[in-house]
């Protein structure tokens, strides 16, 4: 059976040291779970760290829509020739002007390739999670929300929207997707992600605790030791950053955790 690469945030922060104080730093780590249709229903997950290589400065115009094409392709084509067509256009600098016109004309081709194919699920799942790979967020969140009743695409809507920065939405898309199937796991880690960014620490800590009795994963580890230092709790974060370490000895991200732990003082 053909995979399904569903892209989730996993890692919300990285930390670095400056004059022994330590200072928490807005960068992300990306992972792709690579779920089957058969593993969405009995919720299995394999998790990879997958780095997202993003290419700057374009020398002309063609060139950025030929990058975007190629990327696309490295992955697989799962757009219709009409929207591949859409979009080489937008990506085009001189087109910026007209792009009130390209996108109109983008969600009427895209409305009309839907009911083509009756709003399959697992196409609207395929071509959305194509856009994910291309770091196109609002076109797979949109295409994502075509489909409300299949989990992976529900998922999918969710893990957009907090990509986008959109975090009550992704929270009440979450609440869908563990209401539809509370065992999938990366909800639980998804909803506290965007708790967390919410500034809601309590919802955040009680999902990942839920999210580390069902995986014991690294990333469940290191985002709750991660809350836990932020709210000045040094003494809970070591605690959970070394019960992860126990278990993942070799972990980079636990140890530079660690390490910032111990360098704070405040794990008393």
């Amino acid at each position: 059976m053909r995979k399904i690469v569903i892209s989730s945030l996993l890692i919300v922060s990285v930390l670095i040291y400056a004059n022994e104080d330590i200072k928490e730093v807005e960068s992300i780590f990306k992972a792709d779970s690579i779920i089957t249709s058969e593993q969405v229903e009995n919720t299995g997950t394999a998790e990879t760290i997958h780095k997202v290589e993003t290419q700057e400065n374009q020398i002309s115009e063609n060139s950025e829509a030929e990058t975007m094409n190629a990327e696309v392709k490295a992955v697989y084509e799962y757009r219709p020739a009409s929207l591949r067509q859409l979009d080489a256009q937008m990506a085009i600098p001189a087109n910026r002007g007209a792009l009130k016109s390209l996108n109109a004309q983008y969600d009427a081709e895209l409305m009309s390739y839907l009911e083509s194919i009756n709003f399959d699920s697992d196409r609207i799942f395929f071509m959305a999670n194509q856009y994910m790979m291309m770091n196109n967020y609002a076109n797979a969140n949109k295409i994502f929300l075509m489909d409300n009743k299949d989990l992976k695409n529900i998922f999918g809507a969710a893990t957009t929207f907090r990509f986008m920065g959109k975090n009550l939405e992704a929270v009440h898309k979450y609440n869908e997707a563990i209401s539809m199937d509370s065992s999938f796991a990366e909800n639980y880690l998804g909803r506290a992600l965007a708790n967390r960014n919410l500034d809601n620490y309590d919802s955040a800590i009680n999902d990942l605790k839920k999210y580390l009795s069902m995986t014991s994963s690294i990333e469940g580890y290191a985002a709750l030791g991660d809350i836990y230092f932020k709210l000045n709790k040094g003494k809970e974060a070591y605690d959970i950053v070394a019960a992860g370490l126990s278990k993942y000895p070799d972990s980079i991200l636990l140890k530079t955790l660690m390490n910032g732990i111990s360098k704070s003082g405040e794990r008393n």
